[in-house]
C-alpha cells in the first residue's frame, strides 16, 4: 500500500493544484503491478485523504523514469512527477518498530 505524498507538474516541478490532482494527494493506493518505464501507471484507489473508502483506478500519461530510494517510490510520467510513500516498507517497518519501542526519532 502506497500513500500519495505529492504530484507535481513535470515542468514547473510545483505541486499540481488544477483539476482533480488536489484530491488526490494523501490518497491510499495499490498497484496491481509497478510503474515502469515505457508503459502506463496504474493505481487502484484504496482511501481518500481523510481515510475514508474510496474505489476507481486511475490510468496515467506513459512513465518516462522510476526511481526508488528507502520508502519513496519518485515516478515520472509524461506530463506530473508522483511520489509515493511505501507504508510496507522494510525501512519504515523497521523506524516504526524503534520509535514504538524506545520512543526515539528515526531520521
Amino acid at each position: 500500500m502506497y500513500k500519495i505524498i505529492d504530484i507535481k507538474h513535470k515542468d514547473t516541478g510545483k505541486t499540481r493544484e488544477d483539476g482533480r490532482y488536489p484530491l488526490r494527494i494523501g490518497s491510499l493506493v495499490e498497484f496491481d503491478f509497478k510503474p515502469f518505464v515505457g508503459n502506463y501507471m496504474f493505481y487502484n484507489y484504496i482511501a481518500d485523504k481523510d481515510g475514508h473508502p474510496k474505489e476507481g483506478t486511475l490510468r496515467t500519461s506513459l512513465v518516462f523514469s522510476v526511481h526508488e530510494e528507502k520508502d519513496i517510490l519518485t515516478v515520472t510520467t509524461f506530463n506530473s512527477i508522483y511520489e509515493f510513500e511505501n507504508l510496507n516498507h522494510p525501512w519504515r517497518k523497521a523506524c516504526d518498530y524503534v520509535r514504538e519501542k524506545y520512543g526515539e526519532e528515526i531520521e
